[in-house]
């Protein structure tokens, strides 16, 4: 429960204290309290204090560090071992403390060990807090002039979104937004408007991350990624390898900026507009008419040039691309876990006495995770490029002109050259027409596009239903395919439906709450028919039997 009284306002810095002699550490110590900081004293002397200054840095989350030029023998006029320190102290700021050198030689010091000050034991405690005030200014919220009124927001976001992250260290959160904006004076703080369809639970997780409107002063706003520290170097690494003026018109977020702390890193984002929405929201109210030349810039304009640096490879699992891409954990810790529900729930009854249901949850193991002699995903040839990697409904904004803009570059790489279409379809299918009551029109759904032999648009009497809204996604799932024909030159649909196959599991074992159940149940059912589907490649599809409940 957080209380009316904002608590991380509240936090007192952190600063370091680094020196081999104990009186000037509880000298130190003393002045710190007093200037309103948080004293952590490292303790020892040569290997021993620098060890115990590392450990207590990251133990206490230290903002600042205060560290002697030489921890390891005053009398040894070559001794800098402090400057070696300062570099393995990140993300604390340090500024050097010492009794030896002089203001000449400061500037020398500074470029050499990557610290913010110098401050001369010499010239008094005066002197060491001017420097300490200018440096938590820039690194300190809580030191800053920013006005942040919408404070007891950030507490909210915290508890949804980062509440491992202990309660005494999260001030971490607000010192990201002061180095963010540094010459702010205030800035006003919302989640970014996603859909209306939107969920706690994307076709790909970001557990622990939030995306942020962040309003600086009159101007105009950003988005703000705030993640673990871990993650947001991943985006950052990601974004200036991948995307950074790689994207023909720059139709995405530009980087403007980041920050990595001890537990969480910051990245901020250019906004979109005023007028952007999410594809999840476009999508919702716009026609398959609008639809189409939105998704055909994106893929044949904006990221055209991917696709044109593709290269192929041979004798490939594209469970394992899919793997590199989210990383392997999906498998073992939720697909192998996951308990599979009775095949009733998966199917109406009337369906499944009659049918033989896959439990796809039992074919990716046996078929693909367990048996890599005989993976069931593997290819003989296919296409890598670099993918967005998380491309689902609320990652592409829609501005008024109807251009789609990418953002969210975490898991940005290389990847199956599908992966992109592969996912977008998943979402749609899987969370944007997931509460669709009618079983029908969704069984009709999955049966076609589990149909196709060859990458392709549908034709007109496949996307045809009596449900408008399925009708709508077919329609929307046949501009896809005919795009992803078009921009990568691969016909083999089956290499889709693995694609598909993966992202409708790597949702469905992400559910937990009740309140997404039928989304999940509907997520198995498509599963189980792409894998009966691939069981029985080459053959009649619908089988007979199973056209009786179209």
């Amino acid at each position: 429960m957080i209380s009316e009284q904002s608590y991380i306002l509240n936090l007192q810095p952190r600063v370091l204290i680094v020196d081999n002699d104990d009186s000037t550490r509880e000298s130190q110590s003393e002045l710190l309290r007093y200037w309103g900081y948080q004293p952590i004293v490292a303790e020892g002397s040569g290997d021993l204090l620098i060890k115990d200054a590392l450990l207590k840095a990251r133990e206490h989350r230290c903002q600042i560090a205060l560290v002697d030029m030489r921890t390891t023998d005053d009398t040894d006029q070559d001794d800098r071992s402090g400057l070696d320190l300062i570099k393995k102290l990140k993300p604390a700021v340090c500024i050097v403390v010492t009794g030896y050198g002089n203001d000449q030689i400061a500037s020398e010091i500074l470029e050499e060990s990557g610290a913010k000050a110098y401050a001369g034991k010499q010239y008094g405690p005066d002197a060491l807090r001017q420097k300490l005030e200018r440096v938590a200014q820039k690194v300190c919220a809580t030191k800053t002039e920013i006005s942040f009124d919408t404070v007891r927001f950030v507490e909210e976001v915290i508890e949804e979104h980062f509440k491992p992250v202990k309660e005494e260290f999260r001030d971490q959160f607000i010192d990201i937004l002061a180095r963010l904006f540094l010459d702010a004076k205030s800035i006003r703080l919302e989640k970014l408007s996603l859909s209306h369809v939107s969920s706690s639970v994307s076709s790909v997780p970001r557990p622990r991350s939030i995306l942020l409107k962040v309003t600086p002063d009159d101007r105009q706003p950003y988005i703000v990624k705030l993640a673990r520290a871990r993650k947001a170097k991943i985006e950052i690494e990601n974004y200036e390898k991948f995307i950074d003026e790689r994207l023909v018109g720059r139709y995405c977020a530009e980087m403007k900026d980041n920050c990595i702390l001890w537990d969480v890193g910051g990245v901020k984002f250019s906004y979109i507009g005023s007028h952007a929405r999410p594809f999840s929201d476009f999508y919702k109210s716009e026609s398959t008419e609008r639809i189409k030349p939105c998704l055909e810039r994106f893929f044949k304009e904006t990221w055209s040039s991917n696709f044109e640096k593709a290269r192929t490879e041979k004798n490939v699992s594209l469970f394992q691309k899919y793997c590199e891409v989210w990383e392997r954990d999906w498998y073992e810790s939720r697909v192998k876990k996951f308990k599979f529900p009775d095949l009733a729930e998966v199917m109406p009854p009337s369906v499944s006495e009659k049918i033989q249901i896959v439990n796809p949850i039992e074919w990716l193991i046996s078929r693909v995770g367990e048996n890599s002699d005989r993976d069931a995903s593997r290819v003989e040839e296919t296409k890598i490029a670099v993918t967005h990697g998380d491309l689902h409904g609320d990652n592409l904004l829609v501005d008024d002109t109807g251009n789609a803009w990418a953002i969210d570059f975490e898991r940005s790489g290389e990847g199956h050259i599908l992966q992109d279409f592969a996912e977008l379809e998943a979402d749609i299918i899987n969370r944007l027409e997931a509460h669709n009551q009618n079983i029908s029109a969704f069984y009709k759904l999955c049966l076609t596009v589990t149909g196709q032999d060859y990458l392709k648009g549908f034709e007109v009497q496949e996307m045809e239903c009596d449900d408008p809204a399925v009708q709508k996604a077919l329609e929307t799932i046949s501009i896809l395919r005919s795009l992803a024909g078009q921009c990568t030159g691969i016909t083999d649909a089956r290499q889709y439906l693995l694609g598909l196959l993966f992202n409708t599991i790597f949702r469905a074992t992400i559910i937990k709450d009740e309140a997404h159940k039928q989304s999940q149940l509907r997520a198995l059912m498509l599963a189980s028919i792409i894998c009966h589907r691939l069981d029985h490649w080459g053959e009649q599809w619908p089988p007979d039997e199973w056209k009786a409940f179209l």
